[in-house]
Parts: structure tokens; sequence; C-alpha cells
């Protein structure tokens, strides 16, 4: 008898022990699981993370394009102005030239015709 309390004792102690095991295994598990949770996050985290940057970039360079774009319009409009101004002033200098040689003209013509009144 004492031999079989031995032996049931030995029994309990290593179900005990055993439960034990399990319960440490079961911690272990969970914490590998939770591990694993926390690496699959922070993967989720850096894609995101990887496809937002990419997003960012993409709009930076859009925003590059919109402003050189938008100097280029504004480089063209300027010098649209410039050639429409060198026109005008061009258009002015001439009208100016032709008045003054119509006016030199009339001049020459009213000596021309007073010559000829005083010749004949």
């Amino acid at each position: 008898m004492a031999t079989t309390n031995l032996i049931a004792n030995v029994n309990r102690g290593l179900d005990r022990i055993e439960n034990h095991i399990r319960g440490y295994q079961n911690i272990l598990n969970d914490t590998n699981n939770r591990e694993q949770d926390l690496g699959n996050q922070l993967r989720d985290s850096r894609n995101q993370n990887l496809r937002l940057q990419r997003l960012l970039d993409e709009s930076r360079v859009r925003v590059e394009r919109t402003v050189r774009e938008r100097d280029n319009a504004q480089g063209e409009r300027n010098l649209a102005m410039l050639a429409y101004n060198n026109e005008r002033q061009e258009s002015q200098r001439w009208m100016f030239s032709y008045r003054d040689k119509d006016r030199r003209i009339q001049e020459l013509l009213r000596e021309k015709f007073a010559k000829q009144l005083l010749y004949w």
C-alpha cells in the first residue's frame, strides 16, 4: 500500500508537472501567436507606409510638373505680350514714318506746283 500510495503520489506529481508544462506551452503558443500577429500588423503597416509614400512621391511629381507647365505658360504669355508690344511699336513707327513721308510728299508737291506756276 505504501508503494501504491507512493506510485499514486508520483503519478499525481507527474500530472501536475505535465499540466504546468502544458500551461507554459499554452503561454508560449499564445506568445508566439501574438508575436506573429504583431509581425503581420507591422508588415501591413510597412506596406501601407510604402503605398502612402509612393502616393506622396507621385503627387509631388504631379505638383512639380504642374508648376513647370504653369511657368512655361507664363513664359509663353510673356513672350506673346512682348511680341504684341513689339508689333504695335513697329506698326506705330511705320505709321509715323508714313505720315512723315506723306507730309513730305505733300510739301514737295506744293513746292512743285508753286514752281510750275512761277515758271509757266
